[in-house]
């Protein structure tokens, strides 16, 4: 629960500075209704096990308890510099105001798990919605 009240206020800060820095823009999936959701729950189980473990368990996990929410979440985005170019300064920015939210899940839940959560969901909705 507290995974997803994160996410659900994170969707209009971070998707809006997505399109207004022009790092992603809307797009209406071209699958139908059942693929879509397929992918959905595909792409929440792979990154919710895979990156948003990795990356929850290191920037919140470690680096939050040490430096703080502000810090990690800065560093979270500039390791997101990489992403399709380098520097990609666009998704740096959004993915460092995304670790805020992160962060706060993390705080709240009193461990990764909730970051987990907000972290995949937030993916997914990029994957699914946004190019």
């Amino acid at each position: 629960r507290i995974g997803v009240a994160h996410y659900l206020a994170l969707l209009p800060c971070v998707f809006a500075l997505g399109l207004l820095t022009g790092f992603t823009q809307f797009q209406i999936p071209v699958w139908p209704w059942w693929e879509t959701a397929l992918r959905a729950v595909g792409t929440f189980f792979g990154i919710l096990w895979v990156v948003a473990l990795s990356e929850e368990f290191f920037f919140r996990g470690i680096l939050q308890r040490w430096l703080g929410l502000i810090a990690t979440s800065v560093l979270f985005g500039m390791a997101h510099l990489g992403f399709r170019q380098f520097p990609n300064w666009r998704f740096a920015i959004v993915a460092a105001v995304a670790g805020v939210f992160y962060g706060l899940a993390f705080k709240r839940g009193g461990g990764i798990r909730a970051a987990m959560v907000t972290h995949a969901l937030t993916v997914v909705t990029w994957r699914i919605w946004f190019r």
